[in-house]
C-alpha cells in the first residue's frame, strides 16, 4: 500500500520527495519541503505558532511599507490588518488555511516583504552594514528569492530595474540583496519542472485572469486612487510613484507573466494584491494625516474583519474536521482507496479549492510509477480526481497508483465481467488491449498484470 509505505516522517523523507518534484512538478523546492515535513511530523500546536509568527511579521512589514517607520502605530495596523484581510483575494485560504496554503502565501509574503524592506532601508551608500549584515541579507534574499515565483518574478525584476537605475548611489548591502534575490528566482522559475507546469496548466487560463482581476478590489481601488489624486493631490502620485520603482515594476510584470506565460489560479494574484494594497494606503496615509480620521478608519476595518471572520470561521473549523477526517481513512484504508461520495454542504464555499495537493503532502514519491491523467493534472502526478455532482458536491475519490493494486482492488470487490465503479471512476478486466483514443468508450489507462488487461475508465 503506496499510503503505509511512503509517509513523509522526517525531513529527509520531504528532501527526497522534493528533489523528485523539482524535475517534474514544480520548482519551489523549500516550501514544498517544508510543507511536506510539517504535514508529516509536527503538531497543529507547531504549526499555529510558525503561521501566528510569520502573521505578525508579515503585517508589521507591510505596515512599514505603507506607513513608514514612524507611524507603527495601532490605527495604522488595524488599517492594515483591515485591507488585508478584506481586499486581498482568498485571505482566509492562502493565509490561513491549510499548510500548504500557508507556507506558500502567508510565509512566501512575510518573507518577500522583508526583502523590501531591507532593500529599502539599505539602498543607499550612506546606509552601509557590516560584512555579517551584508552576507545574511544576501543569504536571505537568496532563500526568499527561491520560495514562491508568483511573488519573485515580479520582484526580482523590479529590484533590476532599480538597481540600474540608481546603480551609482547604490550600496553594496543593496547590491547583493537584489543579486541574490534574483539568483533565488532563478533556481525556482528555470527548475525542470516549471517548464513542464507552465506547457500543461499556463496559456489555457489566461482568460479566467481577466475573470478573476474582476475579484480583486484592491487592484482596482489602486488604479482609481491614482487616476482621482492625480487631479486632487498631484503631488502624493507623483511622490508615490517615484519612490516605488521596485513595487510598481512587480506589479505590470507579475501580471503579464500571469497573462502571456502560466496562470493557475486567483492565488497567483496575492503578490499583486499586497504590493496594491500597499501603494494603496501609501497615497492615502499622506493625504489622510490627522488621527481622528485613521481611528475612524481603522474602527471601520475592525468592523468589517470581525464580521466577515465571524462567518468564515466557521466553515473554517468545518472544513479542517473534514480533511483530517479523510487523512485518517487514507492512512488507515487496507486497500488505498477513500471513496467519499457524501454530500457535504461544507464544501460549496471551498468548489474552487483542490484536496490533492493537500493529500500530496503526505507521500514521499508521488510523481513516480503514478496513474496519471496528462491533460488534466501533467505527468507524474498522484492520481487523484474530484468531481462535481449535481448540487456542486464534491466526490473525493482516489484510486491505487499501480498494476498490482488495481487488479488486487478488481478481485476483492469487483464481479467477473462486470465494472467495477469508483466514484466517476470504472475499473474493467478484459482478456485483450484495446486502442486508446480518449473518446468517450475507451479506457484511459491499462495495464496487463498476471495475464489479465486491466482498464481504467473516468
Amino acid at each position: 500500500n503506496i499510503l503505509h509505505e511512503q509517509r513523509v516522517n522526517s525531513l529527509g523523507d520531504a528532501l527526497h520527495s522534493q528533489v523528485n518534484a523539482y524535475q517534474s512538478y514544480n520548482g519551489r523546492f523549500l516550501v514544498h519541503a517544508v510543507v511536506q515535513w510539517f504535514s508529516g511530523t509536527k503538531d497543529d500546536t507547531f504549526i499555529a505558532v510558525a503561521n501566528t509568527l510569520m502573521w505578525a511579521l508579515m503585517i508589521v512589514c507591510f505596515v512599514l511599507l505603507a506607513f513608514g517607520k514612524k507611524r507603527l502605530d495601532v490605527p495604522n495596523v488595524i488599517i492594515a490588518f483591515g485591507v488585508i484581510w478584506l481586499l486581498i483575494p482568498n485571505a482566509m485560504k492562502m493565509f490561513l488555511g491549510s499548510i500548504s496554503g500557508t507556507v506558500n502565501y502567508l510565509w512566501a509574503a512575510a518573507g518577500n516583504l522583508l526583502v523590501l524592506l531591507l532593500y529599502d532601508r539599505f539602498q543607499r551608500q550612506d546606509k552601509q552594514v557590516a560584512w555579517v549584515g551584508c552576507i545574511a541579507a544576501a543569504l536571505l534574499a537568496l532563500i526568499v528569492g527561491s520560495l514562491q515565483e508568483s511573488f519573485s518574478i515580479g520582484i526580482a525584476t523590479g529590484l533590476v530595474v532599480h538597481a540600474l537605475i540608481h546603480r551609482e548611489r547604490l550600496s553594496r548591502t543593496a547590491w547583493a540583496i537584489a543579486i541574490c534575490y534574483v539568483i533565488g528566482t532563478a533556481l525556482c522559475v528555470f527548475a525542470p519542472a516549471s517548464f513542464v507546469r507552465a506547457g500543461i496548466m499556463g496559456q489555457r487560463m489566461r482568460w479566467f485572469l481577466l475573470i478573476d482581476l474582476l475579484k480583486v478590489p484592491v487592484c482596482a481601488l489602486t488604479l482609481l486612487s491614482i487616476i482621482i489624486f492625480s487631479l486632487t493631490h498631484r503631488s502624493v502620485v507623483a511622490d508615490v510613484l517615484k519612490k516605488n520603482t521596485v513595487i510598481i515594476t512587480a506589479i505590470v510584470v507579475n501580471l503579464l507573466f500571469a497573462f502571456f506565460i502560466a496562470y493557475t489560479g486567483a492565488w497567483q494574484l496575492t503578490c499583486t494584491s499586497l504590493l496594491c494594497a500597499i501603494l494603496l494606503l501609501q497615497m492615502f496615509s499622506q493625504v489622510i494625516t490627522r488621527l481622528w480620521p485613521r481611528i475612524a478608519l481603522a474602527a471601520i476595518a475592525l468592523c468589517g474583519t470581525i464580521a466577515i471572520y465571524s462567518v468564515q470561521l466557521n466553515y473554517r473549523h468545518q472544513m479542517w474536521d473534514f480533511e483530517q477526517a479523510m487523512f485518517n481513512e487514507a492512512l488507515t484504508s487496507q486497500d488505498g482507496i477513500i471513496n467519499m461520495s457524501e454530500a457535504l454542504e461544507i464544501d460549496r464555499p471551498y468548489s474552487e479549492s483542490r484536496l490533492a495537493p493537500i493529500y500530496r503532502q503526505y507521500l514521499k514519491n508521488p510523481f513516480e510509477g503514478l496513474i496519471t491523467n496528462e491533460q488534466l493534472n501533467g505527468p507524474g502526478l498522484l492520481s487523484k480526481f474530484l468531481t462535481r455532482g449535481a448540487s456542486y458536491d464534491l466526490i473525493k475519490a482516489f484510486v491505487p497508483d499501480s498494476p498490482e493494486n488495481i487488479a488486487r482492488l478488481y478481485e476483492s470487490n469487483g464481479s467477473e465481467n462486470e465494472p467495477l465503479k469508483l466514484g466517476r471512476f470504472t475499473i474493467f478486466r478484459s482478456d485483450k488491449e484495446v486502442e486508446i483514443s480518449f473518446t468517450e468508450n475507451s479506457p484511459r489507462q491499462q495495464w496487463t498484470y498476471d495475464g489479465k488487461v486491466y482498464q481504467l475508465y473516468w
